[in-house]
């Protein structure tokens, strides 16, 4: 098991706003709808442009529920990532389901004030030592990569 933790990130919403949000991954369905936008082009920067094409596809081919999140993935068939467990207004975990590396992954929601909050993202992954020692750093970055694109959504 290897486990990694984002920085605290302040977010510009109330706790509650945020832990509703990330509590129903039906949510996340309006991704399904910008991907084809122009204005949300900018957000594929960094994806090689000769693959942006299959990112959409996947994107296009999401199924969400208020408890999970699945996509078919050539070569691995269908990958999905559910809630395990609520805890109202503090944390909402994820467990992946058929992948081919497990992991767990939190996130924790505190208030700052009536109108904004800060979280922290947990991974908690069953990686081997060697894929440890190759991708750890890599891992790290996109926790707090994760931490970061949370903290920006609007709730």
């Amino acid at each position: 098991m290897a486990k990694y933790v984002s920085d605290v990130k302040q977010v510009g919403y109330p706790q509650e706003s945020v832990y509703n949000k990330l509590s129903n991954l039906n949510n996340f369905g309006e991704i399904k709808d910008k991907v084809n936008n122009p204005a949300y082009e900018e957000r594929f920067n960094g994806i090689p442009a000769d693959k942006i094409g299959d990112v959409k596809k996947y994107i296009q081919s999401m199924e969400f529920t208020a408890d999970d999140v699945s996509v078919d993935v050539p070569g691995f068939g269908k990958l999905s990532v559910r809630i395990v467990e609520r805890e109202p207004m503090k944390c909402v975990k994820y467990e992946s389901v058929n992948s081919p590396v497990g992991f767990r992954l939190w996130v924790q929601m505190l208030p700052v004030t009536e109108m904004t909050s800060k979280i922290r993202v947990t991974l908690d992954a069953d990686l081997n030592f060697f894929i440890k020692q190759m991708l750890g750093s890599k891992i790290e970055k996109a926790v707090e990569k994760i931490a970061d694109m949370l903290a920006l959504m609007p709730y």
